[in-house]
């Protein structure tokens, strides 16, 4: 079968995205060789600027061209996008290999109704990022516990509050990718919040490291399972009502992490044992060739008949 492989091309992409998504169409074509034919077809000019249709930057598209069928392997933050008012033929979609986005909404984080997707697995942000994590990464009884739960990004809704708060670390500081991945390098446990499409790149970051992530509970899922409490230290917001005001809502979950952080600071046990067992996750579903050798695992090219 003949099969085009449309996706975002810039051999200067400083960004992950870019490069898993060429690390999996090389080894398609390794692994199918003789069998199928796999022709790249660079779709940076169809889309210059609107990220969610289908020619956005985060989307791999395997297409049969003699019918148009496609399967769509994805890092975008919003599945509920894959409609056609925003440029995707939901007609000749087959499947959805996805793992962040599959949310309904981004105050109670709900998951996406009449939406089927085949849980994959999601990049770090930056080549930069992954270089920094590989040279850093250690043990995590050799790294302190902070006194403040911290953190550094964009701020919006929960993040906003807790930067607010004073039991929290949380600032929109800007700063190197080197002296990002240093400072969660620094601490044997790092909070992650939910990024636009809920899975964030820190929370791979921390994993990476082999540092603990503490996190809310993920409503997205992976091929390989990243299980509560085991991979990572879950602040379970089921318990709270969903409040008519969403300010309120959001405002509440503050104290849910505080405790739940209160709960485990101590336990150090704990702590590196989750972090252990993050690190072995990360390292058998995130770097570039490891999410190449899922997509070909996963993979069904008898769909697009």
């Amino acid at each position: 079968m003949n099969i085009n492989c449309l996706y975002q091309q810039d051999p200067n992409d400083v960004w992950m995205v870019g490069k898993v998504l060429d690390t999996i169409v090389n080894a398609l074509t390794a692994h199918y060789d003789g069998v199928h034919t796999f022709t790249k077809i660079d779709t940076s000019y169809m889309n210059p600027h609107d990220v969610w249709n289908k020619f956005g930057y985060f989307n791999l598209m395997l297409q049969n061209p003699e019918n148009n069928k496609y399967i769509v392997i994805t890092f975008w933050d919003k599945m509920f996008n894959i409609v056609p008012d925003c440029g995707w033929d939901t007609e000749n979609i087959v499947e959805v290999l996805a793992s962040s986005g599959v949310h309904d909404d981004d105050h109670y984080y709900t998951p996406l109704q009449n939406f089927e997707y085949t849980p994959f697995t999601y990049p770090v942000a930056t080549q930069e990022a992954l270089v920094h994590i590989n040279n850093l990464s250690r043990p995590n009884s050799q790294r302190v516990t902070p006194d403040k739960l911290s953190f550094k990004g964009a701020l919006y809704q929960l993040r906003e509050v807790l930067s607010n708060d004073d039991r929290f670390d949380v600032t929109g500081e800007r700063v190197t990718c080197e002296e990002y991945i240093s400072d969660l390098n620094n601490n044997s446990i790092n909070l992650s919040l939910n990024g636009s499409g809920e899975t964030c790149f820190r929370d791979m970051e921390v994993l990476g490291l082999g540092s603990c992530l503490i996190r809310p509970k993920l409503v997205a899922q992976f091929d390989d399972p990243l299980i509560p409490n085991y991979h990572y230290i879950s602040v379970d917001f089921d318990h709270l009502p969903l409040l008519d005001i969403r300010d309120n809502y959001v405002e509440s979950q503050a104290d849910v992490v505080y405790n739940r952080w209160l709960e485990v600071k101590d336990d150090t046990d704990f702590i590196n044992e989750v972090a252990k067992n993050g690190k072995e996750w990360f390292d058998r579903n995130v770097p570039p060739h490891k999410v190449a050798e899922k997509a070909v695992k996963l993979l069904d090219f008898d769909k697009l008949k």
